[in-house]
C-alpha cells in the first residue's frame, strides 16, 4: 500500500467521522439518545458517535503518521496523533462504560482511559491548531475556521443555556435566544467543517505528493 493510498484513507476517515457526527446530531436533535458513557446503553445515536470517534481517532493517527505537507512537520505529527490518541482512549472508556451495570466512574479502567481521552484533547487540540496557525495556506486557513467556529460555540452555547435556564425565551428575548442559537449552529458547522477539511487536505496533498514523482 502506498503512501498516498494511506493518505487517502486516512483523509477518508475523517470525512466520513465529520458526516457521522452530523448523523449524531440530527439524531440528538429529534430526540435521540446519542450517550456513549452511559450504563448499557446502546441507542442508535450513541452506535453512530462511537463510529465517528473511532474513524476520527484512525483518520488522525494515519495523517499524523504518514500525511505529507503540510502535515509533515514536527509539531502538526505531534498534535494530530496526541488528538488520535485521546479519541482512542475516549472510544475504549466508552466501549468499557457499555458493558458495565453500574456507575462507570467507578470502575478504574473506565476513569483512567477517559481521563487519557481528556488529556489527549486537551493537548493535542491547541498544539495542532498553533503548527495549523504556523503552516499557514490552506492549513491556517482551517485553524482560523476552527477558532472561529470555537468562539461561536463557547459564547453562544453560554448565552443559549443562560436564557434557556431562566426561562427567558419568550417576549424580547425570544430573539436575542434565537439569535444566539443560531451563531451556535454556525459554530459547530465551523468546526466540523474545518474537521473534514483536514481530511480534504490530507486526499488532496497525497494527490499532490503524486503528481510530483511523475
Amino acid at each position: 500500500m502506498t503512501r498516498r493510498t494511506i493518505a487517502a484513507l486516512g483523509g477518508l476517515s475523517l470525512i466520513t467521522s465529520a458526516v457521522l457526527f452530523v448523523a449524531t446530531l440530527a439524531v440528538w436533535s429529534t430526540g435521540g439518545t446519542v450517550g456513549v458513557g452511559t450504563i448499557g446503553e446502546r441507542g442508535i445515536g450513541g452506535v453512530v458517535l462511537l463510529g465517528a470517534i473511532a474513524l476520527a481517532a484512525i483518520g488522525l493517527a494515519t495523517t499524523g503518521l504518514v500525511g505529507p505537507r503540510p502535515f509533515d512537520g514536527r509539531t502538526a505529527r505531534a498534535g494530530l496523533c496526541i488528538l488520535a490518541f485521546g479519541l482512542a482512549s475516549l472510544e475504549v472508556s466508552s466501549l468499557i462504560a457499555l458493558t458495565l451495570t453500574y456507575d462507570p466512574l467507578e470502575h478504574w479502567p473506565s476513569v483512567v482511559t477517559l481521563l487519557g481521552g481528556m488529556f489527549g484533547l486537551v493537548v493535542g487540540a491547541p498544539v495542532t491548531v498553533l503548527a495549523f496557525l504556523k503552516d499557514g495556506g490552506e492549513s491556517r486557513r482551517l485553524a482560523l475556521m476552527f477558532l472561529g467556529g470555537l468562539v461561536l460555540v463557547l459564547v453562544g452555547g453560554n448565552v443559549v443555556l443562560n436564557l434557556f435556564m431562566n426561562g427567558a425565551v419568550q417576549g424580547p428575548a425570544q430573539l436575542v435566544y434565537f439569535g444566539w442559537l443560531v451563531a451556535l449552529i454556525v459554530g459547530v458547522g465551523a468546526m466540523t467543517l474545518a474537521f473534514a477539511g483536514i481530511g480534504w487536505l490530507a486526499i488532496a496533498a497525497g494527490r499532490r505528493m503524486t503528481a510530483a514523482t511523475i
